[in-house]
């Protein structure tokens, strides 16, 4: 396993106490990437980390969420250690983690005054700090420290005597590449945290016909591999999932979803028994994921989105999250039902609960189709997925004809399923056409 001690050194110097990391410019799968290498630059400035605040759309940021006089992280906005087990990371990093309640209410107002804004974005998008730093209440107004790729000393040098750093719109990958291997490596310890997997749970029964309440709860620190695998094990109901990422492709989702209902009979997908459908397409009775780079489909591709949803839900052999969230009631008993830990978390207007329970639905279906990047440009399900085989069509300041990264959703969701273990006839596909691909979970 990957431990601190191999961490780069800390730099000893008369460094702020708290990091705050205000916002970042990643989706909900990337910015997972930006905390790691929050942590990875706290650990260098020796400092703690200010929990996170996750925003009602999906985004990592405190805007909107935090606001003077009071200064309390106003729902629907979460701290992220309501999402993810944060101390659990923070600690792979030996970096202490300030309650993003206590940091707001109790020391906000006499340490943001002292405070510098860093921006740890590269051009085009570094012209956005500027604004993004007058977001932040209480901090002085000045010069924004901009760095990327960032450099330890030279950041550590910007900070020194300042009582809190404040980081806004962060992108990853702005370390060396040894120190960001270092960092996305020890997101291999992220867990998710009980009363997410509960609503997770919550939902499952729900999309398979039964009541919201049959499950027995996860104990609030149950959280290890072996505590979740065997209580899916036990309560879950058996059911398959079908993820498809479609951003970054530029085949029609219609096209795509024709595809889909050829292969429906050979995933098991039957009117009968639906399969669950995991994707970044949401249906109208759910909030759109907008990204920094203005959302997934617009104009003739959301038309063709909405037309490829519509026609696999149709065809009832598939249902999706969505589904049951708008019915009456439904979204309520699984938004805002107190989870295991006694807390009251989300609401209506949150598409962070959707994004979420959908990873862990797929992660703890008993059988799973997806499209990995192991697959590769010839497969079936490579012209309607992200992965490395599409190159990137010019947006928001993206160079056009760049390879796209691979689907890090995917990435994570495959390996949340390796550590679960393979279960009772338990199967994972990689790919839409078996063609081999589909293996045991382990």
């Amino acid at each position: 396993a990957f431990g601190a001690s191999r961490m780069p050194r800390r730099l000893e110097s008369r460094g702020p106490r708290h990091l705050v990391l205000w916002s970042a410019a990643e989706g909900m799968s990337s910015w997972l990437h930006v905390v790691a290498e929050a942590l990875q630059l706290c650990r260098h400035l020796n400092t703690s980390l200010v929990e996170p605040c996750v925003a009602p759309d999906g985004k990592l940021s405190c805007y909107g969420g935090i606001a003077p006089p009071r200064m309390l992280l106003r729902p629907p906005w979460l701290a992220l250690g309501e999402i993810i087990d944060l101390r659990r990371l923070a600690a792979h990093f030996g970096v202490p983690v300030t309650p993003a309640r206590t940091f707001w209410r109790d020391k906000a107002r006499l340490t943001l005054r002292g405070g510098i804004a860093l921006c740890l974005q590269g051009p085009p998008f570094s012209n956005f700090c500027a604004g993004k730093a007058r977001q932040v209440p209480l901090l002085p107004r000045g010069p924004i420290t901009s760095a990327y790729p960032w450099k330890p000393e030279a950041l550590a040098q910007a900070a020194q005597g300042r009582a809190v750093v404040v980081v806004v719109y962060m992108a990853r990958n702005g370390l060396a590449i040894s120190e960001r291997r270092a960092a996305h490596a020890a997101l291999r310890t992220l867990r998710y945290t009980a009363d997410m997997w509960q609503r997770a749970a919550l939902l499952a029964q729900r999309l398979r016909g039964g009541g919201s309440t049959g499950a027995p709860l996860l104990s609030a620190s149950a959280v290890t591999d072996a505590e979740v695998s065997s209580w899916v094990e036990q309560s879950w109901p058996r059911y398959t999932a079908v993820q498809w990422r479609h951003e970054g492709s530029s085949v029609s989702a219609t096209s795509c979803a024709r595809t889909m209902l050829q292969l429906a009979d050979g995933w098991g997908c039957t009117k009968g028994a639906p399969c669950v459908l995991v994707s970044d397409i949401m249906g109208s009775a759910a909030p759109r994921h907008r990204s920094h780079q203005g959302g997934f489909g617009q104009g003739a591709q959301l038309v063709s989105e909405k037309m490829a949803l519509r026609a696999l839900l149709s065809s009832r052999r598939f249902v999706k999250a969505e589904m049951v969230l708008a019915k009456a009631g439904d979204w309520a008993a699984i938004s805002i039902a107190p989870g295991p830990g006694g807390t009251a978390l989300l609401n209506s207007s949150s598409a962070t609960l959707l994004a979420v329970v959908d990873k862990l639905l797929a992660a703890a279906a008993t059988n799973l189709v997806t499209c990995h990047e192991s697959c590769g440009a010839a497969s079936t399900c490579a012209p309607c997925c992200r992965g490395p085989w599409d190159v990137a069509r010019a947006k928001g300041g993206g160079v056009a004809g760049a390879v796209v990264a691979p689907s890090l959703i995917v990435r994570e969701v495959v390996a949340m399923r390796r550590r679960l273990g393979d279960g009772t006839g338990r199967w994972t596909q990689l790919c839409w056409s078996t063609n081999g691909s589909r293996a045991a979970n382990g």
